[in-house]
Order: structure tokens, then C-alpha cells, then sequence
């Protein structure tokens, strides 16, 4: 007999933010006031049965383009009549979506876990987000004919296209496992289109991307996998304005497989989305077979300590230093975290960002900040370890995690049942700055910068017995502000040199990219005093550096 009709909805998304897109952060008391709050009872509906490795079965797509839906299937035709009378496509990507989902339904007895899902619809040929599948068991005799099964399940087949939008577009298959039949249907309403893309990339090494997306993005961003541990940046042609987007992403020749990500951001939203996950193949190899992520070995261990213990085993690999766990901003993550899963599944953007912003800053992190990132990710699983290894697939995560920059990160696990969520965010502590080598690196990148338009070098002109790190000492000790700082910096100049002087404040986060003034990039010749010191807002978390930087103009002037 037929089950009840089984709903699985699309995953729930990846979450990510990084400073340079955050203009408001949520207080600590308003993060305070969230956390008193009685506790989402449940959040997650879902209940997937875990694999190590799956064979994927029939033929599978060598590029991401759409096709007409095969017609030789049990339910083609109920779908195609279907699809005629509300208004969506039909289409044979999605139909092997539901082909290979309703063949593991029916081996296992469950739904694919999230990874499986994934790569379902990656070899399959979807690389946009927002697939949702649902399905039809049940149990007849062996020797039960087709012809019978679609007598008897085209109506109850048809109920499952209701909910379908016009304009969306599907596919369905059926399994047959002894005395198991299961009927599934994939669909999707897609928010971005690509063109065709091939899954082995070009001759230069590239996945070449093109598409548009539905949503009111203002940038698009990306990055892929290269080897275990290392990922590139996708290099943005800008040959289309967003929300229309052409990349060129690098992926390694000698790579099985390789995970592209492309995301965007909305104006003033923190939170990016994914707008397109697609699998290259560099080695030209079928990639038919899933398997689970083994980048982490699988241990006991399901605590915020154990997550960083592992993720250093990682970090070691790749030569970067060791990072430490804020206790106490850990706290506030898991506090957060079944907050900030609800908000994902109600659609609750605000919500959302709400915590992201808060949790990015870090407030409660124990040493001083200048810059920090927000994620959040769903496994099923039990332990820290077999997240890690999830969020390492990631060519995003990945960036992050791995960085050589960060210093500091906090951890929020949430386990529900068989899911395991995680708030994570990575800090990068302040480098205090030294003298004089911090100072000889920025001098360095004027100079270079100069060279680049075409002008001669600074002449660096210092203080009597170098006066400037007793201002560099008084901001970051907050004896006074960089305000004020300029000001005591350009009045000495002026009585020591005699000369005429003009000033700026420069705010950096990193002092490997720095915006200069025009004006001293475009004087012929010049000389300039400066200090690089550190500062932080008592009303903002994170702190930062701040150059202060004097041009001598004119010639000495005699004493009066």
C-alpha cells in the first residue's frame, strides 16, 4: 500500500558575511535581550539516512544546460500534462534528480544526507540553488504491473505538481526495489540562470561562468577548490554589471573533482547567497561516486574545543598558525545558534542578519579585534569532527578557516536529532604595529604605488630622536584619540621644520591595501612624515589602524 505523502523541502542555505560588507552591528545588549528569550522548541524536520559512499546510477551530463525530460518513463507524460495545465517545464536534469533520489529512497528507506543531495544535483546538471524534492512510497507485489502502478498513482502523482509554480520546472522518476516502489519529483524555481557550462574546464585551467540572477544583487563574488586544501579566487571579468555576472574560475588540472562556489550580496544586506554551486571535473574522470568528506578523520567529540583541536590538525597541513577558542564568545554563539536556525527556516532575513551582525563582532571575544566573519552550516551528524570536514568542502569556509590572518574563532553548536548545526566566526586579532618596520612596509607601498603612476619616491622626513612611536603608543593606550594625535604630529612637524604642512588621518583594515589621497600620489616630488598606529571606537568592536600621514610643503622659513 501507498505511504502518505513524504515532503522534503529545499536545504536550508549557507550563511556568510564578512566585515568589509557590515555597516551597523547588532549591540551586545540587543544580542542580550535575544538570548532571554525562551528557546525555539524544534527546529529541524528532517531525518536523512547516513553513507559513507554512493554510486550514482544511469548515464550523467558532461555540462550544466537544461534538456527536454526524457518521455520514457512510467510518469513522464503525467508530468508533462501536468506542466501543460499549471505552467512550469518539464525538464531531464531534475528528472535524474528525482531519479537517483528515489533510487536511494528505496534501497535505504530514507532521504540522501544534505552532501549527497548536493552532489545528486551537481552530476545531474543543476548548478543553481533551490532544489526540493518530494515522493510517493510504497509497497506492491513483485510481479505488480507498471501499467497497473500508473492506474493507480497518476492522481496522487499529479497532487504532488500543486504546489509547482508556473514558470518553475521539474522532473520525475520512479524506482522499483523488490517489493518497494518509490515515485519521486524534483523541482525548481530558479532565482539565477547560467548558460551552458562544461564540467571540465578550459584549456587555460578556468570554469567559465555566465549567467543572471533574479535577485537585487550588487556584487558577485567567487571562489573554487584546488587540491585537498587550497582554493582561488573566481576572477570577475566585469564583461556584465550585476545581477548579471560572468567569471572565470581556476580549478587544477589534476583534480578529480572540484567544488565552484559564486555568491552575491544584496544592497544593504550582510548575509551573502549562494547563486551557483556547480562540480568541475579538471581530470576528465566520470565522478559518478560520492563520497563523505575525509579531509577530517571521523572522531568523538562533539564540543567547541574538539572543533578547534581538529581544525589546527588542519591548519598544520598548511603551514598556518595555530588558532584559539573564545570562550566566551562561544557562549553567545550557542546561545544563538537554534535563534538563528529558526530565523533560516521562516525566511526571517532580518533575523537573520540581526545575529550575523552581532556574532561577527565579536564583543565578548577575549583580545582586540580589527576584522571578523560569520557562517553557518547543517550536517547530519554527531561530532565536531565530521563538521569540520563538511565545511571544508566549502571553498569559502575553506578560505576562511585556513587563513594564515586569523587568529581567534568561536564556535556555536546546536544538535537537534540527527542534524548538527554550527554559528562559527573567525576574528583576526590587531598586530600591534613595531618600529620601524611596520613603518618601512607602508613606505614601501607608497613608494610602489608612485612608481606605478609614474612619480619618484617619498623622502622620508623623521622626528627629532623618532618622536612619532610615542604618538602610536598614546592612541593605541587611548591617552588621546588619532584625532588629536594628527594634530600634536603636524604642529611638531611645523616647529621642527619650518615648513608648511598638511595632514590626513587614513583608516585601514589592512595595511597591505591601502587607499591613498590623490594628492599624494600625484605630486611630483615629496617628502612626508608619518605614523602608523592602532585605535579603537569605545562604541565599536572591532579596532583598526590608522595612518597618519603629513606632507612638508614650501621650504624652511627662517626663525622669527
Amino acid at each position: 500500500m501507498r505511504s502518505l505523502l513524504i515532503l522534503l523541502g529545499a536545504l536550508v542555505s549557507l550563511g556568510c558575511a564578512s566585515s568589509k560588507n557590515s555597516t551597523h552591528f547588532t549591540s551586545a545588549a540587543e544580542l542580550k535581550k535575544m538570548m532571554a528569550q525562551p528557546k525555539p522548541v524544534k527546529v529541524f524536520t528532517d531525518a536523512t539516512v547516513s553513507v559513507d559512499s554512493w554510486e550514482l546510477a544511469g548515464a550523467l551530463p558532461d555540462s550544466y544546460a537544461d534538456a527536454p525530460h526524457e518521455t520514457g518513463s512510467l510518469f513522464a507524460k503525467t508530468l508533462a500534462d501536468a506542466a501543460a495545465a499549471k505552467g512550469f517545464r518539464t525538464s531531464e536534469p531534475l528528472a535524474c534528480v528525482a531519479r537517483q533520489t528515489a533510487r536511494f529512497l528505496a534501497l535505504k528507506g530514507g532521504p540522501p544526507p544534505r552532501g549527497l543531495s548536493a552532489f545528486f544535483e551537481a552530476r545531474c546538471g543543476i548548478a543553481t540553488r533551490g532544489v526540493a524534492t518530494r515522493w510517493l512510497t510504497g509497497t506492491v507485489p513483485v510481479d505488480f504491473a507498471d501499467a497497473k502502478l500508473l492506474e493507480q498513482w497518476a492522481a496522487d502523482v499529479t497532487k504532488t505538481t500543486e504546489s509547482i509554480a508556473s514558470g518553475a520546472r521539474a522532473g520525475v522518476a520512479m524506482w522499483r526495489e523488490g517489493d518497494k516502489v518509490v515515485v519521486a519529483l524534483a523541482h525548481q524555481r530558479e532565482e539565477t540562470t547560467i548558460e551552458p557550462v562544461s564540467m571540465t574546464p578550459s584549456e587555460d585551467g578556468f570554469i567559465i561562468v555566465r549567467g543572471v540572477t533574479m535577485r537585487r544583487a550588487d556584487s558577485i563574488f567567487g571562489a573554487s577548490n584546488q587540491g585537498r586544501t587550497g582554493t582561488a579566487e573566481c576572477v570577475n571579468t566585469e564583461a556584465r554589471a550585476a545581477p548579471a555576472f560572468e567569471l572565470k574560475c581556476p580549478v587544477a588540472k589534476d583534480d578529480e573533482t572540484a567544488w565552484v562556489s559564486i555568491s552575491a550580496r544584496e544592497k544593504g544586506r550582510v548575509l551573502g547567497f549562494q547563486v551557483v554551486r556547480l562540480l568541475a571535473r579538471p581530470s576528465g574522470t566520470a565522478a559518478s561516486t560520492w563520497k563523505a568528506p575525509t579531509l577530517v578523520s571521523k572522531v568523538p567529540g562533539a564540543t567547541a574545543t574538539d572543533f578547534v583541536s581538529q581544525l589546527n590538525a588542519v591548519r598544520t597541513q598548511v603551514n598556518a598558525p595555530a588558532v584559539t577558542l573564545s570562550p566566551a564568545q562561544t557562549i553567545d554563539h550557542t546561545e544563538l545558534a537554534p535563534f538563528y536556525f529558526e530565523a533560516q527556516v521562516k525566511n526571517d532575513d532580518a533575523q537573520e542578519d540581526l545575529i550575523a551582525l552581532g556574532v561577527m563582532a565579536g564583543w565578548r571575544v577575549e583580545q582586540e579585534i580589527m576584522n571578523g566573519s560569520f557562517g553557518a552550516a547543517l550536517i547530519e551528524g554527531t561530532t565536531a569532527s565530521e563538521l569540520l570536514a563538511d565545511l571544508l568542502e566549502s571553498p569559502g569556509y575553506r578560505r576562511h578557516l585556513l587563513s594564515p590572518r586569523v587568529g581567534v574563532v568561536a564556535v556555536g553548536l546546536f544538535q537537534e536529532g540527527p542534524v548538527l548545526g554550527a554559528l562559527l566566526s573567525t576574528y583576526e586579532p590587531i598586530q600591534a604595529p613595531t618600529w620601524p618596520d611596520t613603518a618601512n612596509k607602508v613606505l614601501t607601498a607608497l613608494n610602489g604605488q608612485r612608481q606605478r603612476n609614474g612619480k619618484k619616491p617619498v623622502q622620508w622626513v623623521l622626528l627629532p630622536s623618532t618622536s612619532e612611536p610615542t604618538y602610536a603608543e598614546a592612541v593605541s593606550k587611548r591617552e588621546y584619540d588619532s584625532k588629536e594625535a594628527l594634530e600634536r604630529f603636524m604642529s611638531q612637524a611645523t616647529n621642527v621644520t619650518r615648513r608648511g604642512v598638511r595632514g590626513w588621518r587614513i583608516p585601514v583594515l589592512n595595511l597591505d591595501d591601502i587607499t591613498w589621497p590623490a594628492d599624494i600620489l600625484s605630486k611630483e616630488q615629496l617628502d612626508v612624515m608619518f605614523v602608523v598606529t592602532t585605535e579603537r571606537d569605545e562604541q565599536e568592536p572591532w579596532g583598526r589602524y590608522v595612518l597618519l600621514m603629513v606632507i612638508l610643503e614650501g621650504t624652511s622659513q627662517p626663525e622669527t
